[in-house]
């Protein structure tokens, strides 16, 4: 449907929503590119064909709009699929965990791990920390949508189930985290030699070990064992209801 045949309010949030899209788009290009250091208004602008001043109408500053790409195919990743409806309620966390476990196995996880990861490992060390916070708020985001979309399909969850199914699908989230953080300490990453050399001073951000050979195997893949690893641990804990 053309966006020209829409009402008003709903034409304006369909070009918002495009023109958001042209700079998260303009901006993963340039980062992958020439890195992050490449990322200036006036390039980010002119790759996304908008003015500076519409950029920023968008984004507070470039910071927010590398992290909010990034962060976005986090969110995708753990979109799909969705709880069913109709099931026991004392099925319900199985089907969470079944959910997060399948999430990471369909097709375009792949390419959403990956993407995500491509771009976060281009940061330097204040993005990074930047970063965990931004993973930390997306996660806690995902974790309501869920959270949400249960509470739609099973209206009859009582206060206490409702505790502790949220309860459950927060531990889950943040256990993807927790198993990513494994799988690197895992690949030895963290006690590269480079790591307190005198060009990198102690720095762990993710840049300092570009081209290692810990890094290039650094995918869903790899990492897939320990986010495994992850959900088993929550799952030890997965509540009765």
């Amino acid at each position: 449907m053309s966006t020209s045949t829409l009402p008003d309010g709903d034409r304006r949030h369909a070009r918002r929503e495009a023109t958001r899209k042209a700079i998260l788009e303009a901006a993963e290009s340039i980062v992958l590119e020439d890195g992050v250091e490449a990322l200036k208004s006036k390039a980010l602008a002119d790759r996304a064909g908008i003015s500076e001043r519409s950029l920023f109408n968008h984004f507070p500053n470039l910071n927010e709009v590398v992290l909010s790409r990034i962060t976005s195919y986090l969110t995708r990743l753990l979109s799909e699929p969705e709880i069913p409806a109709g099931l026991p309620i004392s099925e319900i966390p199985d089907a969470l965990d079944r959910k997060f476990r399948a999430s990471f196995d369909r097709p375009e996880a792949d390419h959403l791990f990956n993407s995500f990861l491509a771009l976060s490992l281009r940061l330097d060390t204040e993005m990074v920390d930047l970063l965990g916070r931004h993973v930390v708020l997306t996660l806690a985001d995902v974790s309501n949508q869920i959270m949400e979309s249960t509470t739609k399909n099973y209206p009859d969850l009582d206060f206490d189930q409702n505790i502790r199914i949220r309860m459950y699908i927060s531990n889950l989230t943040n256990g993807i985290a927790f198993g990513l953080l494994r799988g690197i300490h895992r690949m030895g990453v963290l006690d590269s030699p480079t790591c307190g050399s005198p060009e990198h001073d102690g720095d762990l951000s993710p840049k300092s070990f570009q081209g290692t050979e810990a890094l290039e195997l650094l995918n869903l893949e790899f990492l897939r064992e320990d986010i495994d690893w992850a959900f088993e641990q929550v799952a030890i804990g997965r509540p009765r209801i």
